[in-house]
């Protein structure tokens, strides 16, 4: 059995996945949607990194880059740049999304993740309210389309922020399944508005198993905050 998070749920998903041999940049692509069954394979993706991590380590490589670009090859982590390539630390998080802030929070500079995924902007709101960096952090979510990480940090408030990925995995996420008729950003001010409800939100994620006080909490949260339920009533008697 694969223990693989990321490989569950591409079985779930469906999509099957196409081995492709890639040995070098010379050699034919994929094209158009294609791509999509060739990333549903750990091997095709591993072996694209390989060659994408030697190439711009290389001297030709790194004259395509501008600024300073992290490279994750494997467990290791490159910074990269026109004049040298350094290995600066190791990591064995399988999510890229983790990778990413885990990335923005070791560097002293401004940062700039380039990323459609909500995952990963709740990653980062998330994190940059407990790292509070002196840096600029952005997010480009479309092309030339920035959002500041600080100033949503700003906008929710530090309560929100710190309980934003408990928030977005229970109102729908890659592996959670959203709530009929209820939308996100809907709950979200409800939220930001009332913060007697923030409590609800403290005991999820904090064991590997759910506990009965998490479980309690969470469907108190869904009766009065996502279905706007009153505190005397059950969940039951809340949906009817």
């Amino acid at each position: 059995m694969n223990p693989s998070v990321k490989s569950g749920t591409r079985y779930k998903g469906g999509e099957p996945a196409k081995r492709i041999h890639i040995r070098s940049w010379d050699q034919k692509m994929v094209k158009g949607k294609d791509w999509q069954s060739f990333f549903n394979s750990i091997e095709n993706k591993n072996n694209l990194i390989n060659i994408t991590g030697s190439f711009l380590r290389h001297e030709t490589g790194r004259q395509k880059v501008t600024g300073n670009v992290v490279f994750t090859q494997s467990e290791k982590i490159w910074k990269i740049a026109k004049n040298d390539a350094v290995e600066v630390l190791e990591c064995n998080h399988e999510e890229a999304d983790t990778r990413m802030v885990l990335h923005a929070c070791l560097d002293d500079t401004n940062v700039l993740v380039v990323s459609r995924d909500t995952d990963i902007f709740v990653l980062l709101v998330h994190a940059f309210s407990i790292v509070k960096p002196t840096s600029q952090w952005f997010m480009e979510i479309d092309h030339q389309k920035y959002v500041d990480i600080g100033k949503a940090c700003s906008y929710l408030g530090e309560e929100v922020s710190l309980r934003l990925p408990q928030f977005h995995a229970i109102t729908g996420c890659n592996t959670t399944s959203f709530f009929f008729g209820v939308g996100k950003v809907k709950v979200l001010k409800k939220l930001i508005k009332d913060s007697s409800k923030y409590a609800l939100l403290d005991s999820i994620g904090k064991t590997s198993s759910l506990t009965e006080n998490a479980h309690a909490e969470t469907l108190k949260f869904i009766q009065t905050v996502l279905y706007s339920g009153k505190e005397e009533e059950t969940l039951v008697q809340t949906r009817i």
